[in-house]
């Protein structure tokens, strides 16, 4: 566990990686019951255990074992691989593309189509032939095309996220020429493979990025009593179940405020053009 006390026998191994003065070592059933009211009574012991776990599991993480190893795995490609992004709306991925064009080993390229089915064909078919892996943003039209067109030696990967499963695009894939299929959650690869029948062999997750040290600043006074919401449309979000929530809390205690992060619906004009979704913003 990351950054829980742990209760293990002394070995050598163990001493090395969390050191001979770690202090829940048990070696005995007395040790073990011993230790265990120790971490449970005493909250410095509790707090000093778990550092020592979370420090100590850093080296093993993904991120640092990739970084151990990258140089060799990469040394295998003698030129950079080309990659190319496609697609309608790309706000999720601007921290991963903007990482990946700051790398020697990787160039990338963007095939920017202008909605969910029209695209430059000229100019995608241009993109597809200098292409070594391609990522569709989004499973929709792009995602047709490309798994239609590709060449066999290529990579192709596909990113869903909730109005996939709403469309018929889905059900227009090659299949058989898409390496992975990306769900953003659980619940969107459960519904991929519940309504559009996508085999659960060709899906995995990779959520949207979060800049976790942009957020990581100095607390204002009140924290406690600010609440945010990110991303309110489309409806699907649920921002009137937020906003019930919210009441409920403010009327407890009227210092609770509400932070509403992303687009407005009037900032979105095929938002305001669906009838279904203008009355629902207009009724909240």
């Amino acid at each position: 566990p990351i950054g829980k006390p742990v209760l293990l026998r002394r070995t050598k191994m163990h001493e090395q990686l969390l050191g001979a003065d770690y202090e829940l070592f048990v070696d005995t059933e007395a040790d073990f019951l011993e230790k265990t009211q120790l971490a449970l009574s005493d909250s410095a012991v509790y707090r000093r255990a778990a550092k020592t776990l979370y420090e100590a599991s850093q080296y093993f993480t993904l991120e640092a074992s990739y970084n151990r190893l990258k140089q060799l795995l990469w040394s295998y490609n003698k030129e950079p691989m080309n990659l190319l992004f496609a697609s309608h709306d790309l706000k999720f991925m601007t921290d991963i593309i903007d990482y990946l064009q700051a790398q020697p080993w990787i160039k990338v390229k963007i095939d920017h189509w202008s909605n969910h089915t029209e695209h430059d064909a000229a100019k995608s078919q241009e993109l597809l032939e200098w292409a070594d892996m391609i990522f569709c943003e989004w499973g929709l039209g792009n995602a047709v095309w490309y798994s239609k067109h590709k060449k066999p030696d290529q990579k192709l990967l596909v990113r869903v996220h909730a109005q996939e499963k709403r469309t018929q695009h889905p059900f227009h894939y090659n299949l058989e020429a898409i390496d992975h299929i990306i769900a953003v959650c659980p619940f969107i690869l459960e519904e991929m493979h519940r309504i559009c029948q996508i085999p659960r062999h060709k899906m995995i997750l990779i959520a949207n990025t979060i800049d976790t040290e942009k957020l990581d600043r100095p607390k204002q006074a009140n924290i406690d009593f600010n609440i945010g919401i990110c991303g309110v449309i489309p409806k699907i979000k649920g921002l009137d179940q937020a906003l019930d929530i919210f009441e409920q809390l403010w009327q407890t205690d009227n210092r609770y405020t509400l932070f509403i992060k992303g687009k407005l619906p009037k900032d979105v004009p095929w938002l305001m053009g669906r009838t279904a979704e203008r009355e629902y913003y207009e009724a909240v």
